[in-house]
């Protein structure tokens, strides 16, 4: 609660004002001023008090003060509240205030409605919950548009190209794989083979590289074979003649002895071919036959076949094949390699060839050692051995590749099948999304993307914030709107306006959120807004319609305010423009009003406006202040209200004596006048026993008590008759009958208890 306005200085017309420093001010406090006196700065003193804001007193500096503007209150209790130095030491929550403001910021601007008063009056009408709830809901919307903001800078950071043709989300939520480099390199070569599937279909596959095989057993076997069933005596005989000479002999004798097989053994021709002596009955002879035996011829044969082997099988020209197909595979390799991974060859071929012919010539010399001596056996020497060895590891090395090279041809095959349907277009998609990956994963852009995608989970996160919020605002409009809808007709219907409000909605838009509304004329709505030539809020309501509706728009909203009790309301002259038949209703809503807020202060430049506020209160509870002028300035001083109801009292008699005078007078409005006439009567003729804010009933029941004492007022025929009088007015009266607007007035009636009324002055003082 405001209690005392102790002090305001260099602001507007209050240049030194300390006139009201010693005047309380109460739950409900009445401010009467002219025009001009400086209630609009009050209000606006009031206002920065309210938001903490000193624009509203900085823009009202007294002209021509070189002074700063300084204000000091009591608020609640002994509290001292003071602006200087441009700031507040103390800003009060908790006050509404009506004023030209309000109606400027939430119903219009002159004669039009525009988004900011539908956008402010959404706030109004949702109140401090609401508020909250909307204020809540929008700190989520800017957080997610501060997170789209970190989110467009940290995607400024991974150019375009690093991307490889993928948005900045999906970029960022790719997946690692393994290998990367591997599957790039192969799918590349799957490109270069899609693109060059008609030549890869003609390409030669590679062939297996062959070489001979010289098996040790056997040749060991050849080698040391001999004739176990020569006779033994021929053939000590033979070997003695062959001891003979310095060369063996074998050779040639058994060439020799081949040339006596054509002759017959009985004939004279046969003879020695190199003495050409009779051979016939030669002993010799006989062994001779025996020694060079078919078996013998058998043994030759296989010496002569192995020499064959050799100078056919491991001559010169395999040796060049060997080395043709070796350069075969490496240029096959070449080409091949650019379409799939082929092992480097495996084979030395300088030390094959070399190992070939060291073994090679060594088993050549052997066997025309052999072929010499037949019958000699002819053994491998350990160094001859380790030949043989080597020659087979070489075996083992090309029979591995040629394995090898027949899994590579199964590859190339498949290789040749798939390029002749493959797709370049899903090749180079694959290709370009693990580069993505091997992009993703890079030093230059890991942190960037591991920051997005945290920056895209906060988001996310407050995504659902902002969508319960907006559920929970949602869910509390629906709520709200149609009662405040239904109070604001409520509260035009006590204003007697000729119109309603329908279609009051919540809409959300990008900036916040807004409300909509028409207003209902004779059953017909009619939009706030219209193209120019059509119907709408500014050419269907009167001034004091659009004042009306203000105020309603107001006590719709203290009337559902939970915390009304704690708020502080500040009413300016609500009825500078109001018709003249809606001011009793609003001076009886502000009665109301007042013993529901914790503090009610009205402002207002009408007398008999105050006047009938005071009328409808407790007088414990009411403080009267009026703003005057101090020489060129002005001050607040204490008001008398009851010197100044007299002329209100005036107003009701003139109202009452025009209708009984046939004057077009609204009969409701007599009917409400007659009671608040009576009480101002009475005030005015008993004075000593009609206190300030005491009712008429308890007036009549104090005569009651006095009545046949010294202290007697009225008698029992007055009596009587105010309590007629008053039980006919009380049907009219907020107080008493809770249905009085809608109660219909008898014109009949209504002259008999005006004219009773008028006539109580008679009866009254004809009382001694």
């Amino acid at each position: 609660m405001i209690n005392k306005i102790n002090y305001i200085n260099n602001i507007g017309l209050f240049v030194n004002m300390r006139g009201a420093s010693n005047i309380d001010l109460k739950r409900l406090t009445l401010i009467y001023a002219e025009n001009g006196r400086g209630k609009t700065t009050l209000s606006a003193i009031l206002r920065s008090l309210m938001t903490g804001d000193p624009i509203y007193i900085n823009e009202r500096r007294s002209i021509g003060s070189q002074s700063n503007p300084h204000v000091v209150l009591t608020c609640g209790g002994n509290q001292t509240v003071q602006f200087q130095n441009g700031s507040w030491n103390k800003s009060i929550q908790g006050i509404v205030i009506y004023d030209d403001v309000f109606v400027a910021n939430n119903v219009c601007s002159g004669l039009m409605v525009d988004a900011s008063h539908r956008q402010n009056l959404h706030e109004f009408i949702i109140g401090e919950q609401g508020v909250r709830l909307n204020r809540q809901l929008y700190d989520y919307i800017e957080k997610i548009e501060a997170h789209n903001i970190e989110l467009q800078r940290l995607s400024s950071l991974i150019p375009r190209e690093a991307r490889f043709g993928l948005n900045i989300d999906d970029f960022c939520s790719l997946q690692i794989e393994e290998n990367i480099d591997n599957k790039i390199m192969a799918l590349e070569r799957d490109l270069l083979a899609a693109q060059n599937s008609v030549e890869i279909s003609k390409a030669d596959l590679f062939t297996p590289i062959h070489i001979p095989e010289f098996s040790q057993s056997a040749y060991s076997d050849l080698l040391g074979s001999s004739l176990d069933t020569l006779d033994s005596t021929a053939m000590k005989l033979v070997e003695d003649h062959f001891n003979k000479y310095s060369h063996n002999p074998e050779q040639w004798i058994s060439e020799g002895l081949d040339l006596l097989q054509s002759i017959p053994e009985e004939t004279d021709d046969y003879i020695c071919p190199f003495c050409s002596q009779p051979l016939k009955g030669s002993i010799i002879i006989q062994h001779y036959r025996v020694y060079f035996s078919a078996e013998y011829k058998q043994l030759i044969g296989r010496i002569n076949e192995s020499i064959m082997f050799l100078n056919n099988q491991c001559g010169e020209d395999k040796l060049i094949a060997f080395e043709r197909a070796i350069r075969s595979y490496n240029e096959n390799r070449q080409y091949w390699s650019k379409f799939t991974d082929i092992p480097d060859i495996i084979i030395n071929s300088d030390s094959v060839i070399q190992s070939w012919k060291n073994l090679r010539d060594m088993i050549y010399k052997k066997l025309s050692t052999k072929k010499s001596s037949p019958l000699d056996k002819v053994i491998f020497t350990e160094d001859e051995l380790v030949l043989f060895s080597k020659y087979e590891a070489s075996r083992k090395n090309i029979d591995k590749h040629n394995r090898q090279v027949a899994q590579i041809n199964e590859e190339l095959k498949t290789i040749q099948q798939r390029t002749k349907c493959a797709d370049i277009s899903v090749i180079n998609s694959n290709i370009n999304r693990l580069k993505a990956i091997k992009s993703r994963y890079s030093p230059d852009f890991s942190q960037y993307c591991e920051n997005y995608l945290k920056e895209i989970a906060n988001k996310q996160s407050t995504e659902i914030l902002r969508d319960t919020a907006r559920k929970e605002l949602q869910d509390y409009r629906e709520s709200i709107f149609p009662k405040f809808q239904e109070a604001v007709n409520h509260y035009l219907q006590v204003f007697n306006a000729g119109f309603t409000l329908c279609n009051l909605s919540p809409t959300n838009i990008r900036t916040g959120s807004t409300c909509n509304y028409r207003v209902l004329i004779n059953n017909i709505p009619v939009p706030i807004t219209s193209e120019p030539g059509s119907q709408a809020f500014h050419n269907t309501l009167s001034s004091g319609d659009r004042n009306s509706l203000a105020l309603a728009f107001l006590f719709a909203t203290l009337s559902h305010d939970p915390n009304l009790s704690n708020k502080i309301i500040i009413i300016d002259d609500p009825v500078s423009t109001l018709d003249e038949h809606r001011t009793l209703s609003t001076a009886q809503e502000i009665s109301r009003l007042s013993s529901q807020a914790e503090q009610v202060i009205v402002l207002s430049h009408s007398k008999s406006f105050l006047c009938s506020v005071w009328d409808g209160t407790d007088r414990i509870n009411c403080a009267s202040l009026k703003i005057v002028r101090e020489g060129t300035n002005s001050t607040i001083n204490d008001w008398d209200v009851n010197s100044d109801s007299l002329t209100e009292h005036d107003r009701l008699f003139s109202l009452l004596d025009s209708y009984m005078n046939v004057e077009n007078v609204n009969k409701k409005e007599v009917a409400i006048a007659i009671r608040p006439y009576l009480e101002g009567l009475l005030r005015v003729n008993y004075p000593k026993y009609y206190k300030p804010g005491m009712m008429l009933g308890n007036f009549i029941h104090l005569c009651k008590q006095n009545m046949n004492t010294q202290e007697q007022i009225l008698n029992e025929k007055q009596i009587n008759e105010l309590e007629n009088i008053k039980e006919y007015a009380d049907r009219f009266h907020h107080d008493t009958n809770p249905n009085w607007q809608t109660l219909s007035v008898n014109d009949g009636e209504l002259r008999g208890f005006v004219r009773r009324a008028l006539n109580f002055t008679t009866i009254s003082n004809s009382v001694t």
